[in-house]
């Protein structure tokens, strides 16, 4: 049922000149004017992913003239959005294969005598991201927020909402021979992980761009 009421809204706010108001605080109603945006928490397998999370939902609500965004825990605010990105325990469910490369041709010379194999080079990453949104957020609340009892939060009272979103990504890894001066190496660690770095920032902008179009039009 509450799919159907997301969808419906949205579908009114392209019909007959109905629109929303972009700038506007979305979160008014509620009586939240200033917003508390703690660095998310980081509960998955890979590093350096909450910054890449807490810095594109911070640009997506600083668009809203008559939200205010406070940056630290000690300053006054309405409200707190915790942010939680999770992901499985195991890496190799985080970062799956989905395509791979024949070691023939140039692969072959340069990986020398040995039997063709495959070798990985598509690779897709999954990812889940919650938020909580507690209306005069204390310090108790907001850590249960974070902690494993996060799922089991229900929106009444303070808690207005509490959505997951289900992310994923798919990156190239660089596989090429190796035997030049300007060769990518056959599997090259460093640009492998630059590539998945972009991905996960790829997924950050995604999700603010899903968290404005689905959820903030609710309100």
């Amino acid at each position: 049922m509450r799919s159907f009421i997301l969808v419906t809204l949205l579908l009114l706010s392209s019909c007959a000149g109905y629109n929303f108001n972009y700038q506007s605080n979305p979160f008014s109603l509620y009586g939240i004017k200033r917003l508390y945006v703690p660095v998310f928490v980081n509960k998955t397998v890979l590093p350096g992913v909450s910054s890449k999370f807490t810095k594109e939902f911070i640009l997506l609500l600083s668009k809203f003239s008559d939200l205010k965004i406070i940056r630290s825990e000690g300053g006054l605010s309405d409200g707190v959005l915790v942010g939680i990105v999770e992901s499985d325990d195991y890496r190799r469910k985080v970062l799956r294969p989905v395509g791979s490369t024949f070691t023939t041709g140039e692969l072959e010379d340069s990986l020398g005598n040995r039997r063709p194999f495959y070798l990985p080079s598509d690779t897709q990453i999954t990812l889940t991201l919650r938020l909580i949104l507690i209306k005069k957020g204390t310090g108790e609340l907001v850590e249960l927020a974070r902690s494993d009892l996060a799922p089991h939060l229900t929106p009444q009272g303070r808690i207005i909402f509490n959505e997951t979103l289900a992310l994923s990504n798919k990156f190239k890894r660089s596989v090429g021979g190796n035997l030049g001066p300007d060769s990518e190496g056959t599997v090259n660690f460093t640009k492998n992980l630059k590539t998945e770095k972009d991905a996960v920032s790829a997924m950050a902008q995604s999700a603010a761009n899903n968290f404005e179009g689905i959820i903030l039009n609710v309100f």
